[in-house]
């Protein structure tokens, strides 16, 4: 068992963390508490002022002993350090960076066993706490990065081909909302030579994300900018097209192949789909539109049915999981709905691209409203616009909207909680709908253990 000794070191309600070199053998490129393995006969104390001092020429004044985290192959115990000034120097080619940050800045690449310490001793570190929906997302990308990313390297493909290189960043500059890859990964605790297969919702995604920037020619996504925009439409035209050689090459010894094609055709789908979007009229029935947003977003239940295939879980399991997952699709369209029309710009209006609002606004509207309605649709013109969001106004469409949202969400936590599946399971996929909700609607009813929820991510990752 190795012995290792990590610091939790506080200044202006700051906590030190210290950035991995590119080089690291375990865990490249990640923040993480300050810490090193023990010489030997050295004990725990002794081991964590001597690492200080050779990392960051840090001088220890005090330290008080605080907890063992254990794993399957090392245990570490944490210390409180404080020091005689924090005027820190980075003394070690171990180490490409030092940062004290505070509770909001902790940067989304650390790694998830530094994270867990850092919250479960939030109240001594910081003077304020963050909110539950960005604890639990925060979570599940330290994870990500931890134990799924790292595969990128292992995966059969050249990492200097463009496609791989645009699906790549993608993938790091869409910040946190690694469910996709974590919930499934959570769910199923998987064998580690098996964690490869995770990557694959996130390439889907990332697949899905180029052809959406591309038809949308949108510039930035998360204030970041674009693939297309970084590098060039052609590239990017030529990546999508090249798509399938991509996951084939990237997935083909880690997955059943009628998997992959399954993904695949579910990636071709939601081009096809975009197009018909494009192509709506005011006809499409509610039902009719939820077929089209859940064929749009396919892919990434064939991902996760692709990854947890390979995964020990039980038929009964996959099956729940997975319609748990196609309901939570259909509300994440809605709520996408909700938030384009409560920016006030009406995009989809601009677009003429039919959402839920309109199609809940026609079942409300009078026979001569409804002509009126399809009159601004088709013919541009300036006053168009404000007529339509006059009626959207009138009929109270953005609280009937939220109203059906709430229903829909509570359907769904209700099923998860009557559902056999184990009781961790269950918990991790609360947590990660309630996060996934409640920029929208906090669900005031549910009581976060914080304490809880951290000890439950705590035991399935610590056998790895």
């Amino acid at each position: 068992m190795k012995k290792i000794s990590g610091a939790i070191i506080i200044n202006d309600d700051k906590i030190l963390l210290v950035k991995r070199s590119p080089t690291d053998s375990d865990m490249p490129n990640l923040w993480s508490l300050p810490a090193g393995n023990h010489k030997k006969n050295e004990d725990s104390k002794t081991a964590v002022i001597r690492e200080l001092k050779e990392e960051t020429n840090l001088i220890c004044t005090y330290s008080q002993f605080l907890y063992k985290l254990k794993r399957s192959k090392w245990e570490v115990d944490i210390f409180l350090i404080k020091c005689e000034n924090y005027n820190y120097k980075k003394d070690n080619v171990e180490i490409a960076d030092i940062n004290f940050f505070g509770i909001s800045e902790l940067p989304e690449k650390i790694v998830i066993d530094s994270y867990i310490i850092i919250q479960k001793f939030s109240e001594i570190i910081f003077s304020k706490s963050i909110s539950y929906p960005k604890l639990v997302d925060q979570t599940f990308s330290a994870i990500f990065y931890t134990h799924i990313f790292p595969k990128i390297s292992s995966l059969n493909f050249y990492n200097n081909n463009t496609p791989y290189t645009i699906y790549k960043f993608i993938i790091e500059t869409t910040p946190y909302r690694k469910f996709k890859s974590v919930v499934p990964f959570l769910l199923s605790s998987p064998l580690k030579n098996n964690f490869t297969i995770f990557l694959l919702p996130e390439f889907a995604f990332a697949i899905w994300t180029l052809l959406d920037d591309i038809v949308d020619n949108k510039k930035t996504r998360y204030n970041q900018i674009t693939a297309p925009i970084k590098f060039g439409l052609n590239k990017s035209v030529i990546s999508l097209f090249t798509f399938r050689n991509v996951i084939t090459s990237l997935f083909k010894n880690k997955t059943e192949s009628k998997d992959l094609d399954r993904i695949i055709d579910s990636i071709e789908d939601s081009g096809l789909i975009l197009n018909q979007r494009l192509n709506n009229t005011l006809d499409i029935s509610y039902e009719d539109y939820i077929k089209q947003s859940m064929l749009r977003t396919r892919f990434l239940r064939e991902s996760w049915t692709g990854a947890l295939r390979q995964t020990n879980l039980s038929t009964n399991e996959l099956n729940t999981i997975f319609l748990i997952q196609e309901k939570s699709a259909i509300i994440g369209q809605l709520i996408n709905d909700y938030f384009d029309m409560t920016k006030a710009n009406y995009e989809d209006f601009d677009m003429r691209i039919i959402s839920s609002p309109i199609i809940f606004l026609k079942e409300k509207v009078n026979k001569k409203e409804f002509n009126e309605l399809n009159s601004f649709w088709n013919t541009k013109c300036n006053n168009n616009k404000s007529n339509y969001i006059s009626l959207i106004k009138k009929y109270k469409i953005k609280h009937v909207l939220k109203e059906h949202i709430i229903n829909q969400m509570s359907n769904i936590l209700s099923q998860i909680n009557n559902s056999d599946l184990a009781c961790f399971q269950k918990e991790i996929l609360i947590n990660w709908h309630e996060m996934s909700f409640n920029d929208f609607a906090p669900n005031t009813e549910y009581k976060f253990d914080k304490t809880r929820f951290l000890e439950n991510i705590n035991t399935i990752i610590e056998k790895y």
